[in-house]
């Protein structure tokens, strides 16, 4: 099991690490509203560009481009929208 202090150092080390965000394996987004590690969790928040309908793949990337993490989903895009993503670290 992993302790809480362990949990944390995971999220802090991934929070330092993202720098961007591309989306649908083309748009990238390098500013956030909200970037933060509270505990276990990580929490970043940012504007959807213009003209994105919709949101199929999300790809979190370091500062040299390697893809930390990839994520499948389907967002229905309306104007002026934040997005929110999140990472818990469990047990």
């Amino acid at each position: 099991m992993i302790t809480e202090f362990g949990k944390n150092k995971v999220v802090q080390s991934y929070n330092e690490s993202i720098s961007k965000f591309r989306l649908n394996e083309t748009i990238i987004v390098e500013t956030f509203d909200v970037k933060s590690s509270i505990g276990d969790t990580l929490t970043i928040e940012f504007i959807v560009p213009d003209g994105i309908q919709q949101i199929s793949k999300l790809e979190t990337l370091d500062t040299d481009n390697n893809v930390l993490s990839v994520s499948s989903l389907y967002v229905s895009i309306s104007n002026d929208t934040r997005f929110k993503y999140q990472v818990k670290v469990g047990d």
